[in-house]
């Protein structure tokens, strides 16, 4: 299964960026073959629809799994309709690997 974190750089241990629709990368965990790959948000700069584009990256990227500080209600809208389920973390000073871990040590 593929996790993706948002992510503030590109690096495993870069703060979670809080902004879903907003962040500058998507960290993509691999659960399988336990592999990082970090994706460019271009959504990021849209005036408008950010989250949209954004959840299309997810869906183009196979991914099944969201983790962010916010999702609006846009955001919340598109990722249910394509089935990827969001995790909300509060605390912008974890890091991309520390909530990898914790969501799979669950």
């Amino acid at each position: 299964m593929k996790i993706a974190v948002t992510s503030t750089e590109k690096s495993i241990d870069s703060n979670v960026d809080l902004r879903f629709g907003r962040c500058r990368y998507f960290a993509i965990y691999d659960t399988e073959l336990k592999i990082y790959e970090f994706i460019v948000n271009n959504a990021k700069r849209q005036e408008e629809n950010a989250a949209i584009t954004a959840a299309d990256i997810l869906v183009e990227n196979n991914v099944k799994k969201v983790i962010s500080g916010d999702f609006g209600l846009n955001a919340k809208v598109v990722l249910n309709k394509k089935k990827i389920g969001m995790i909300i973390v509060n605390d912008k000073n974890k890091t991309v690997e520390q909530v990898i871990n914790s969501y799979i040590n669950k």
